[in-house]
């Protein structure tokens, strides 16, 4: 008995290993009905009065933030990506609470990622577009970084990383970048 559940979940496995319409099917399936399932519960700091845009919001931001993983491991070294985040994505939203459900925590997830993904594009093509937009994705990222660290103060650690992926990038930083990432945060927190 427990061999078949072990295949069966080899086989479900086997389908995320490669960006396919089946796995990109799959995955927006248990998107939407974790949106629907989290459109009906009580919500805490936003929501509507009607399920419908409950649960448009919902699913918005659980695509919103699986793109921008997708995104981010677009920029990986590894021979063989595999895309397993559009099964383990939806498993980890799964175990949210539902007695309570915060929408907050999908909304700083979803603006973080996405700023680490503008901040990785910015990385990866310094060197090959003009400056204003090279600038544009940098501020892009920050932009959004500080406003999923103003949604909850605990993940103000998280502007720290625009920094230190610049230090690490082994790529020169000039002045204009230092403003962005040191300004930026303080104006829009202060």
């Amino acid at each position: 008995m427990y061999i078949a559940k072990i295949n069966t979940i080899i086989m479900i496995a086997k389908l995320f290993k490669r960006f396919s319409v089946y796995s990109l099917f799959l995955s927006l399936l248990i998107l939407s009905f974790l949106s629907y399932l989290y459109s009906d519960l009580e919500m805490l700091w936003f929501s509507f009065q009607s399920r419908i845009l409950n649960f448009l919001i919902i699913l918005g931001l659980l695509i919103m933030t699986i793109n921008s993983v997708r995104r981010i491991f677009k920029f990986s070294k590894f021979e063989n990506r595999f895309h397993y985040y559009l099964l383990t994505y939806p498993l980890i939203v799964f175990s949210f609470p539902v007695e309570l459900f915060d929408i907050r925590i999908l909304l700083s997830s979803a603006l973080f990622f996405n700023g680490w993904a503008s901040f990785r594009e910015y990385v990866a093509s310094k060197n090959t577009i003009s400056s204003s937009v090279s600038l544009n994705k940098l501020l892009d990222s920050i932009l959004l970084t500080t406003f999923s660290a103003a949604i909850f103060y605990e993940n103000i650690s998280f502007l720290c990383f625009p920094l230190l992926g610049m230090i690490f990038s082994k790529k020169s930083i000039n002045r204009q970048e230092l403003g962005i990432i040191f300004l930026t945060p303080i104006i829009i927190l202060f």
